[in-house]
C-alpha cells in the first residue's frame, strides 16, 4: 500500500492505479473490509477508506468500518445501504473471477502494462518497469 502511495506521489497523472478486491478467505474481516472500500468507491472515496483500512488493519470490526466511513466524509446511511446491497458482494465476486481468469492466485499482485509483479516488491522494481513503459 505504501509503495503504491509513493508511486502515485512520484508519477501523478502519468500512471493509473486500478484496484481489484481480493478478500482472502482465511481472513474473517477481509470481505467486510473489501465491501467497505467498494461502497466508499461508489461515493468516490475509495482511497480515503483504503488508507484507513491499511492504517488500522487490527481494527476491522463493523463498528470500526463505520467509523472509517464517517472519517472519510461518506454519506454513512448510503454507505450502509450499499453494504446491504447484494450487488456490492457480486461486484467483489466479479473481481475474484476476473483475477482467476488471468491466473492470479495470491496477493499482493500488480500489473504494469501487462508486466506482472508478484508479491511485495521494493519500489525500485516498480520504478524500473514504469520508466521502461513510459519510455516506450
Amino acid at each position: 500500500h505504501g509503495t503504491l502511495q509513493d508511486l502515485r506521489a512520484r508519477y501523478g497523472d502519468l500512471i493509473r492505479i486500478v484496484f481489484r478486491d481480493a478478500p482472502l478467505e482465511f481472513h474473517t474481516r477481509a470481505l467486510p473490509a473489501a465491501l467497505a472500500a467498494h461502497c466508499a468507491d461508489v461515493q468516490g472515496r475509495y482511497d480515503a477508506v483504503q488508507d484507513l483500512l491499511f492504517a488500522h488493519q487490527d481494527a476491522l470490526e463493523d463498528v470500526d468500518l463505520e467509523r472509517y466511513a464517517a472519517r472519510a466524509d461518506l454519506d454513512v446511511p448510503a454507505w450502509r445501504a450499499c453494504l446491504a446491497d447484494p450487488g456490492s458482494r457480486a461486484e467483489i465476486d466479479r473481481d475474484l473471477e476476473a483475477m482467476e481468469r488471468v491466473g492470479v492466485t495470491g496477493v499482493p499482485r500488480a500489473f504494469v502494462n501487462g508486466v506482472e509483479v508478484s508479491g511485495a516488491r521494493p519500489i525500485e522494481t516498480f520504478i524500473g518497469i514504469i520508466e521502461r513503459e513510459l519510455a516506450r
